[in-house]
């Protein structure tokens, strides 16, 4: 499988919080077992970026699709719109069978999401 991984510039230079950090990739790493296991994808494509002050990422793959209320009630989607949301986020699955799956996650970034850089 190939994995196509993008990241904005203005994303490496964000003070985001470490929690943040650690909830995309814990979303990211639940996401890409799910298409390991399920998806028989051949490509992935992981964009992260800023706009409108929400930090946005992306993930589409080229597998081989489901349909979305069969696994709405799954434990890893679940807990993917959890971490999104503990951050005031969306969490959106686009899928259907035969046209792959695109997550798409978008997290404002004037909340909780940035760094703190006033010591306390």
């Amino acid at each position: 499988m190939e994995i196509v991984f993008n990241i904005e510039e203005a994303v490496k230079k964000y003070p985001l919080s470490r929690e943040l950090q650690l909830n995309l990739y814990r979303i990211l790493q639940e996401e890409l077992k799910n298409i390991l296991k399920y998806a028989k994808a051949s490509v992935v494509e992981v964009d992260i970026i800023i706009y409108n002050n929400k930090l946005i990422m992306k993930i589409v793959d080229n597998g081989i699709g489901f349909k979305i209320d069969s696994v709405k009630g799954g434990i890893g989607m679940s807990n993917m719109k959890r971490r999104a949301e503990l951050f005031s986020g969306n969490f959106e699955v686009d899928s259907s069978p035969g046209n792959g799956c695109t997550i798409l996650i978008d997290i404002p970034l004037q909340k909780t999401a940035v760094l703190e850089l006033i010591p306390v």
